[in-house]
């Protein structure tokens, strides 16, 4: 396949402006197929033959070609011809010569011991050729021939390159895959469900840092959100933004920063309860298996953005996984799991069209989803393994530990759980990372034994709460209650903190808590779609919507990519 990794770095950019353009236009689908298909197509899919060249000819082989009805073409001094009612007898090879038809002309230069493009509709005809070269010279006239096999310098039988073409078809899935991934995602990031958005003052301006309380969609599912939050100096005024995002409405309940105060050098993380632990250079895993065979440990030992999509085949019970075995010291019996990752785009992407199947009854749905029971609104996410679930083996078996929860899809970030490691085996832990389809990236993933370290809490509330209608909402920020400041439309809320001083032993890390829930309120038209709805009462529904939406768009845009007619054959 011609280049197509180099291609599809310049892809995104060709197909932005248009994909933004037509979606709302609405056509999106055939669009996407149209474009990406006619960027990618001269490299993708293609197949391969060698000649597999040898410098000598002998009756033997020249016989064994007949019997399996190859055909065999003469190159003379200034002429090529077909050969008919060829006969080997005596060391000498002789046949009739007939103008070559026109589906044999289109390969008689091959590269030599070299893998060389072949139309598929041409692929039949070219793999049956056999290529004789010889010196002797024939009378251009002359239509019958009597050679010495001696004479002959060079045999080319053209045989099919599988690897070179399998290669190429999975280089070519591949990139249509990434390509499906990058526009999906593109349009994704347009209509993701967002959640409230962070911004700090970095002192040349407002930096964007993430999204809190991704997933929490119905005041049923609000919770409390513990975002790192970058180095800040002491003694400082910090300021940060909380902004609304197009088509939601927040209802925040509780802005306060969380201040550790711990020893320099080592690192401190809040897991998704608000228990603080400390840690430092977590150890990868040793293997991390996905389709039971395919080892991805060098993708989830550092972070350098090659993360893991979660795009495995299903597990025993459905869903995308990846098995991660560490080392274990002896007698450990806690141990810390590190992950940096996220919610994918194409999550974001999946909720909408979720939520388009209850068309101009999805105010309606929501409105039930808010009066629903928390703990069952918990259980059932669990039960489509939307969070990113973590399960231990002991004793043979997986049990489940707990889960992260969501990210939102605007930012990765680092995230921590304390796991019980007794009855796990002797010298090695392994654990389980499970999800839906692509609903999850993760970049890194390491254990750290370690004791946690003192550290020293505190929480500092806002000194300055300003809505965009310049209202005062720190007392609607202090604490988790029944008061909530309210985002709609493009408005945010400023907020500003001071900072204490560390200490000159001591470092501090800052987190912001933040509790809270929001509402989607696009508008979708036309009536619910009862019959596919009612599939996602059942367990691992979403896992299944997730590969068959993906299979479609990407079997859609093969399909438009194999058909197209091949420009050229260099």
């Amino acid at each position: 396949m011609k280049h197509i990794i180099n291609r599809l770095s310049g892809i995104a950019l060709f197909v932005f402006f248009p994909i933004l353009f037509f979606t709302r236009k609405k056509t999106t689908g055939k669009i996407i197929i149209f474009f990406i298909a006619i960027t990618i197509l001269s490299g993708c899919f293609q197949h391969y033959f060698r000649t597999h060249t040898q410098t000598n000819t002998d009756a033997a082989t020249i016989q064994k070609l007949m019997a399996i009805n190859k055909y065999f073409i003469i190159h003379l001094k200034g002429r090529v011809g077909g050969l008919e009612n060829l006969t080997v007898l005596n060391d000498k090879l002789e046949a009739d010569i007939v103008p070559l038809q026109p589906e044999h002309l289109k390969y008689i230069n091959p590269q030599i011991d070299k893998t060389n493009q072949v139309k598929l509709k041409d692929k039949t005809t070219t793999l049956t050729e056999v290529h004789l070269y010889t010196t002797t010279e024939i009378n251009s006239g002359e239509k019958h021939i009597s050679i010495s096999l001696s004479s002959f310098n060079r045999m080319d039988i053209y045989e099919f390159d599988k690897g070179a073409t399998t290669t190429n078809h999975i280089l070519s899935l591949v990139g249509v895959t990434v390509v499906v991934t990058s526009v999906v995602g593109l349009i994704a990031f347009a209509i993701a469900c967002n959640c409230p958005q962070v911004y700090i003052d970095n002192g040349k301006g407002y930096e964007f840092v993430s999204g809190v309380y991704s997933g929490a969609i119905y005041s049923s599912m609000e919770r409390t959100d513990y975002l790192p939050l970058p180095m800040m100096k002491a003694g400082k005024t910090f300021k940060l933004k909380i902004a609304n995002v197009k088509n939601e409405e927040q209802y925040i309940n509780r802005m306060q920063l969380m201040q550790i105060s711990h020893r320099s050098g080592i690192n401190v993380l809040a897991d998704r309860h608000g228990n603080v632990f400390t840690y430092n250079n977590p150890e990868a895993p040793v293997t991390a298996i996905i389709n039971n065979t395919v080892d991805i440990k060098k993708q989830l030992a550092a972070k350098d953005n090659l993360s893991y999509t979660f795009d495995s085949n299903e597990g025993e019970k459905g869903f995308s996984n990846t098995i991660l075995t560490f080392k274990k010291p002896i007698n450990a019996k806690r141990a810390k799991l590190v992950v940096h990752g996220g919610n994918s785009l194409w999550s974001g992407y999946l909720y909408h069209s979720f939520a388009q199947m209850f068309g101009e009854k999805y105010d309606t749905w929501r409105m039930q989803k808010d009066k629903s029971d928390p703990k069952e609104m918990e259980q059932w996410q669990k039960d489509q393994s939307l969070p990113l679930m973590v399960y231990v083996e002991k004793n043979g078996h997986w049990e489940l530990a707990d889960y992260f929860a969501h990210t939102g899809n605007t930012a990765t970030r680092d995230m921590i759980m304390e796991l019980d490691v007794v009855n796990t085996g002797s010298d090695q832990v392994r654990i389980k990372l499970e999800t839906v389809y692509q609903f999850w990236n993760i970049d890194f993933a390491g254990i750290d034994y370690s004791e946690n370290e003192n550290t020293n809490i505190s929480y500092l509330d806002p000194s300055i709460a300003i809505n965009s209608g310049n209202k005062d909402q720190k007392d609607a920020l202090k604490r988790a209650d029944a008061i909530y400041s309210q985002l709609s439309a493009n408005e945010e809320i400023s907020l500003e903190f001071m900072m204490p001083d560390a200490g000159d032993k001591n470092s501090n890390s800052y987190f912001l808590i933040s509790t809270g829930y929001y509402h989607n309120v696009q508008k979708y038209g036309g009536a619910p779609d009862l019959k596919s709805l009612n599939q996602f009462k059942e367990k691992g529904s979403f896992d299944s919507y997730s590969r068959q939406k993906f299979t479609i768009i990407r079997e859609s845009l093969t399909a438009a990519t194999v058909n197209m007619p091949v420009l050229s054959d260099k």
